[in-house]
């Protein structure tokens, strides 16, 4: 194995996708989720998308 490499300081990060019908259906728990961690602005904006 070798030393250090520029791979030993990159992250994986996944993206998922949803359109504005799965935004609705997620948003009320995406909200709870947030409003659980003390995320209160996160949860508002969610709170937006349930009601678009």
């Amino acid at each position: 194995m070798g030393g250090v490499t520029t791979s030993s300081f990159m992250t994986t990060m996944s993206v998922q996708v949803v359109d504005r019908n799965g935004a609705r259906q997620l948003a009320p728990i995406a909200a709870r989720l947030a409003r659980m961690e003390g995320l209160e602005a996160h949860a508002r904006a969610a709170d937006l998308r349930s009601e678009a």
